[in-house]
């Protein structure tokens, strides 16, 4: 149903009536709207969560706290026009309060908004999650919203979301457990919003009452030269800091074989050394000669090329003049560095490729290529709390030289190829995880020592400098 209302918005103290189009189901209307400016986060006081009766079913010992719509919810919006709007809703013979937010179809894709100044106490010892009743009527993209709360302090910052479906009706959303980064956090909740729908003028999306659930639970921070790793009911990771913060509802936690230690000088991550944060993987690349196995998923070399040229180009115009692209597959060698000379030689942006298996390869050139690999992949399965699918060294499986490549006319030389059998590529190896380790440990060290570097020389192009096209043909004392 199409309606056409006239509602009061209050400007700067001024009172406004505004005619605004909605499109609503036909047993939901807007009744009343304020406008809330799209950056007021600094200005308001913030929205405080009240402690509530906790619902039928929630788990035991469990508290929650309700933090109703208001104006004193903080906004922000990262890139592009949005605007925000405390809405009265009326609903099958309901009144309704909630927070909207409206993107514009020409705002940047990808836009980050968020309604910040929520305020909830977040002592040590719980572990939190957001539950929200949400609506984003009429967007053709399946989900066109990411949406994830964060916990703030002067410490750094924990989070944890997931892409949410878009929904006609209100739908319930509740988050991954997260544990603050330390006492007197404030959440943020974070949207991200993606496509638009052809032709429309613009996304709306409406948020209900957050409710905050904490559950009392035993955690354990590192004690210096140590980290904890393993599986458990929860893990939060915050990849700025490479902190780990092991979290249990276990009376007798850690039990003895639910958690291992490994000095936290060895743990190999940059991001701990540089203060960096580290972006999601790409999911897909050109796979090149391991395209022969059935099951495997590439995609052109020019495809990988644009998409890592949009990442790294999109991190400049954000003024990050920092920025390493890694990887260990080879192939990704090719699409890699061309994408980075590309963005060098025609827009004039910085970026650094940097593969830790060739490092390695580089310094321990007597190592067994295969060896070497399964070492450092293992070592990155410890970090990133996979070590229960590592096997022990003596189910490891030593399977001597890898198969000869059987084509006719083919020679070692020519690059275009697909492996015929998995052991071409990966020959089984006995080896140690320690020295896969080390290895990861040096290369990031190796990485960490370029960011100064990095950041000189970004400054420096930035700057005009070693610009194209401008030696003589016969410069001074050339011959």
């Amino acid at each position: 149903m199409r309606k056409r209302l006239a509602f009061p918005i209050r400007i700067s103290g001024v009172l406004a009536i505004i005619p605004v189009f909605f499109v609503l189901s036909a047993r939901a209307k807007i009744v009343g709207s304020v406008s809330m400016p799209a950056n007021s986060h600094e200005q308001v006081s913030g929205g405080r969560f009240e402690e509530i009766p906790a619902p039928a079913g929630a788990r035991p010992g469990s508290q929650w706290f309700a933090c109703e719509p208001s104006e004193s919810w903080g906004t922000w919006i990262g890139d592009g026009p949005a605007k925000f709007f405390l809405d009265s809703l009326e609903e099958d013979g309901q009144r309704i309060k909630a927070c909207r937010t409206r993107i514009n179809r020409d705002t940047k894709e990808y836009t980050r908004g968020c309604f910040t100044k929520l305020l909830v106490d977040t002592p040590m010892g719980y572990v939190y999650r957001v539950h929200v009743r949400y609506k984003c009527p009429g967007a053709t993209q399946p989900k066109p919203i990411d949406l994830r709360p964060i916990f703030r302090t002067s410490g750094g910052i924990t989070y944890a979301g997931r892409a949410l479906p878009a929904s006609e009706d209100w739908s319930s959303y509740t988050s991954p457990w997260v544990a603050p980064p330390g006492a007197g956090a404030t959440l943020d909740v974070e949207v991200l919003y993606k496509h638009l729908n052809d032709g429309r003028q613009h996304l709306d999306c409406w948020f209900r009452t957050f409710l905050v659930e904490r559950v009392p639970v035993k955690l354990r921070r590192p004690a210096d030269g140590e980290i904890v790793r393993g599986r458990s009911p929860v893990l939060s990771w915050d990849v700025a800091r490479a902190d780990v913060l092991q979290v249990s509802t276990s009376e007798d936690f850690p039990p003895g074989d639910a958690t291992w230690r490994v000095g936290k000088n060895e743990m190999p991550v940059a991001a701990d050394q540089t203060g960096g944060m580290v972006l999601h993987p790409l999911a897909y690349n050109f796979c090149d000669a391991t395209s022969g196995y059935r099951g495997t998923v590439s995609i052109p070399m020019e495809l990988q090329m644009q998409v890592v040229k949009a990442v790294i180009r999109n991190l400049w115009e954000q003024e990050f003049r920092v920025i390493f692209v890694l990887s260990i597959h080879a192939p990704n060698i090719t699409p890699i560095t061309m994408a980075i000379r590309d963005l060098f030689e025609y827009e004039r942006i910085v970026a650094h490729y940097f593969n830790p298996l060739k490092f390695a390869e580089e310094k321990y050139p007597d190592k067994d290529e295969a060896a070497t690999e399964a070492a450092m992949c293992y070592a990155a399965m410890e970090v990133l709390g996979m070590e229960d699918l590592i096997p022990s060294r003596a189910d490891m499986v030593e399977t001597g030289d890898p198969p000869p490549v059987n084509l006719p006319g083919y020679q070692s030389w020519t690059q275009a190829l697909h492996y015929q059998r998995l052991l071409q590529h990966q020959p089984g190896r006995k080896v140690d995880v320690e020295i896969g380790r080390e290895w990861m440990r040096e290369a990031a060290e190796k990485l960490a020592g370029r960011a100064d570097e990095l950041r000189t020389y970004a400054k420096f192009i930035e700057e005009g400098g070693n610009a194209p096209y401008r030696v003589e043909p016969c410069g001074t004392g050339d011959t």
